[in-house]
C-alpha cells in the first residue's frame, strides 16, 4: 500500500504558492514569444486575418492564465494574510487549476498556427493540435482526476481488479494475504 502523509493547511498553501511559482516562468515565456510573433513581418504574410485573430485569442488566454496563476498569492495576501483556511486552499487551488486549463487552450491554439504554417495544410494542423489538446487534457485534467477519485475510493487511482490481484507482499496472481509456500 502506498504511504500517505497528511499535510496541514499552512503547508498546503505553501505548496500551492510554490506550484504557481513553478508554472509562472513558462507562462511568461510563452507570453513573450506570443507578443514577439506579432511584431515579425511574417505574421501578417503567413497568417490569414482569421488566424491572426486566433493568435490574439491565444494571447488573451495566456493573460488570463497569468492572472489565475498569480491569484493565489494576491488572494492570500489580501483576504487572509494572518491565517489559512480550507476555503482559501480550495479557492487558490481552483485558480491554479483553471489557469492550467486555460493555458492549455492557449498552447493548443498557437500550436495549431505553427502547425498550419509548417505543414501548409489546415487538416494536418487541426489533427496535430487535436493531439496536443488530448495530451494536455490527459495529463493536466484526466489523470489528476482519476488519481483524486482513486484516493477518495481507496484505490489510489489503480484499477480495483489490479489491487485485488496483488497481495500485501506485492506478489501478483494471489488475492489472499496468505504467503505462498
Amino acid at each position: 500500500m502506498e504511504e500517505v502523509q497528511k499535510i496541514d493547511l499552512k503547508d498546503q498553501l505553501r505548496n500551492i504558492l510554490e506550484e504557481a511559482r513553478m508554472v509562472l516562468p513558462g507562462i511568461q515565456a510563452l507570453f513573450g514569444f506570443q507578443l514577439i510573433a506579432v511584431m515579425n513581418e511574417a505574421f501578417g504574410k503567413k497568417l490569414a486575418e482569421s488566424e491572426q485573430r486566433i493568435h490574439l485569442l491565444a494571447i488573451g488566454l495566456t493573460v488570463v492564465a497569468i492572472g489565475l496563476a498569480l491569484a493565489p498569492a494576491a488572494v492570500h495576501r489580501i483576504s487572509e494574510p494572518d491565517q489559512v483556511s480550507m476555503a482559501l486552499i480550495k479557492r487558490c487551488s481552483r485558480f491554479l487549476n483553471w489557469g492550467l486549463k486555460i493555458l492549455g487552450l492557449a498552447i493548443v491554439l498557437d500550436f495549431y498556427l505553427v502547425a498550419r504554417i509548417t505543414f501548409g495544410d489546415v487538416w494536418l494542423a487541426q489533427i496535430s493540435s487535436a493531439l496536443a489538446f488530448f495530451f494536455l487534457f490527459a495529463i493536466w485534467v484526466a489523470y489528476p482526476e482519476l488519481r483524486k477519485r482513486g484516493r477518495e475510493t481507496g484505490t489510489s487511482g489503480r484499477r480495483p481488479f489490479f489491487q485485488e490481484a496483488v497481495n500485501s507482499s506485492g506478489n501478483p496472481g494471489s488475492s489472499s494475504n496468505v504467503p505462498s509456500k
